[in-house]
């Protein structure tokens, strides 16, 4: 098995009709810029005994694409437009502290990624096979109410970091809520069956 926490390929790993696919590390740096404009405190990445812990952690194997991603950030607050924090190997921001707030999500074999501030999750569906799109759960409706936000880890990744910094427009709306705009910014999530998407609620 490869080491999660070794260099990864920094070959495009999206298809993103209208952008250019970016790698982690462009995506790492579009984060740390939005923290520096913010006051946050930048990206930090898990080192590999953090990563073991979480992977002793958690009772299923993580894919190789969130390894990579906690090893170059390990969670943190972020303040963006739909993403208050995301989860991984920070002590108070982790994706095994929250698998056990939640064994539903075990479960399933979802991984809570993000949060938005609200208590809602951004969770990475991880099957044995297949597909890993990212999918919304509502706090208060639970995981069966859950609808698909992207294809995978990183498309969400992008899209997410492409989002508008302005809170104050009143015409705003979530690319995942918007068929037309979800499609064309993640074509792949067109084949992906079995999960509904957010304008079928």
């Amino acid at each position: 098995m490869r080491d999660p926490s070794a260099p990864a390929c920094e070959a495009p790993i999206a298809t993103l009709r209208g952008m250019q696919p970016e790698s982690p590390a462009q995506l790492l740096a579009r984060l740390a810029a939005h923290c520096l404009r913010h006051d946050l405190p930048p990206p930090q990445p898990a080192n590999r005994h953090e990563i073991a812990l979480l992977r002793l952690a958690v009772p299923f194997e993580l894919p190789q694409d969130l390894l990579h991603w906690l090893s170059l950030f390990r969670g943190g607050v972020v303040s963006l437009r739909d993403i208050d924090r995301f989860y991984g190997t920070d002590a108070q921001l982790s994706i095994a502290g929250e698998l056990e707030l939640d064994p539903s999500l075990a479960e399933r074999r979802w991984v809570p990624i993000a949060n938005d501030g609200c208590g809602d999750l951004y969770c990475l569906v991880c099957p044995a096979t297949g597909p890993r799109p990212v999918v919304f759960v509502d706090h208060e409706l639970g995981s069966d109410s859950a609808y698909m936000v992207a294809s995978g880890l990183f498309p969400f990744l992008q899209v997410i970091l492409s989002e508008p910094e302005n809170d104050d427009d009143p015409n705003y709306e979530p690319v995942y809520t918007n068929p037309d705009r979800f499609f064309e910014a993640d074509p792949a999530a067109a084949a992906i069956r079995g999960f509904r998407y957010a304008w079928q609620e």
